[in-house]
């Protein structure tokens, strides 16, 4: 047996916590991620990459929790330590979308933005204009923008991203229709609700074809075009779009799925109060980032698996170490490994 410290033991338990998160079991993902943390920087060392990447996934999960501060903290020790020891490759630009998100989710937008441009910049100026990590960033900072009140700024950036994203990726990818969402919410926002709902609909067609009527991301762009109708005014239509969506979310999810509740909640308010405004401002916008985030975790980690279909978030070394400590191979600025 290979023994509880281990390298391949040790991927194999951060594969683990990464499957826990990404279904959302996120306590179970935090007790193992945190135990995994811990030999690994026995091991290893704090300051090795593999264990700096562990740092941001037990972060990430942390905000999926809501922990917003424990988030935080760890996600500035570990791009503080990135920095340091000159690492600027892949895990480093996730580091600064993941910090990002987490200022975003906070409510604190102007120091979300200024991060997200740096990132975007140096994507931009490294990666090219056209990859994918550059536009999901992109589309990032247009909702940070958005956030702000800058709807023209946001709608530029984001529809430039779609644009891209429609061209070089295809109508049908996740990227291309994550850019949609948030075009819809930002036009919604404006009071734009024709153009909205125009937008909302190609999106849940695409999804409908694509992933199917019950696939979580069709049932999210549902809920989208449910409150677009109701700011539009069209209550009756929207009542019954949202019985729809209920009785799906109750079929996929159970009767007591937590975002099930939240719509039963929200109906309710807008039966009590007719001329309430659309709940788009609050449930969109959180699935377009964390959407956008995964995005960037996923394409990160699987450009560091073995293969890129693996779920492995962090490739196996070679050989065991002959010591605890690991040489670090010495990397170039803003080397980017993809």
């Amino acid at each position: 047996m290979l023994g509880p410290n281990h390298p391949d033991t040790l991927k194999s338990l951060s594969s683990l916590g990464w499957v826990l998160q990404h279904s959302g079991h996120y306590a179970e993902a935090e007790k193992l991620q945190r135990e995994t943390l811990e030999s690994e920087r026995r091991v290893f060392g704090p300051d090795d990459p593999e264990t700096l990447a562990l740092d941001q996934h037990l972060a990430w999960t942390l905000l999926s929790e809501g922990h917003y501060a424990e988030a935080e903290k760890l996600q500035r020790e570990t791009l503080d330590t990135q920095r340091i020891l000159e690492l600027e490759n892949s895990e480093t630009l996730l580091s600064m979308n993941s910090l990002a998100a987490t200022l975003l989710r906070q409510g604190r937008y102007a120091e979300a933005e200024k991060l997200y441009r740096q990132a975007f910049d140096l994507q931009r100026r490294v990666l090219g204009p056209e990859n994918p990590h550059t536009l999901a960033t992109m589309g990032s900072l247009g909702w940070a923008v958005a956030q702000q009140g800058r709807y023209a700024e946001a709608e530029k950036l984001e529809r430039a991203a779609f644009e891209i994203e429609r061209r070089v990726q295809g109508p049908e990818h996740q990227d291309t229709l994550i850019s949609m969402n948030a075009i819809v919410a930002i036009l919604s926002r404006e009071g734009r609700y024709r153009e909205a709902e125009k937008l909302a609909r190609d999106v849940v067609g695409i999804q409908r074809r694509s992933l199917g009527p019950e696939h979580p991301d069709t049932l999210a762009s549902l809920d989208t075009l449910y409150n677009v109708l109701v700011g539009e005014g069209r209550y009756a239509e929207a009542e019954k779009s949202w019985q729809q969506l209920r009785e799906v979310q109750r079929r996929v999810f159970g009767p007591e799925d937590s975002l099930a509740l939240q719509r039963t909640r929200g109906s309710a308010m807008r039966r009590s109060h007719p001329c309430a405004k659309p709940s788009i401002t609050v449930y969109r916008p959180a699935w377009t980032l964390a959407s956008r985030v995964t995005l960037i975790s996923n394409r990160f980690t699987a450009t560091r698996a073995s293969t890129p279909s693996s779920p492995t978030p962090k490739s196996a070394p070679q050989q065991p170490p002959s010591s605890s400590k690991r040489k670090r191979k010495k990397r170039q600025p803003w080397q980017i490994s993809f």
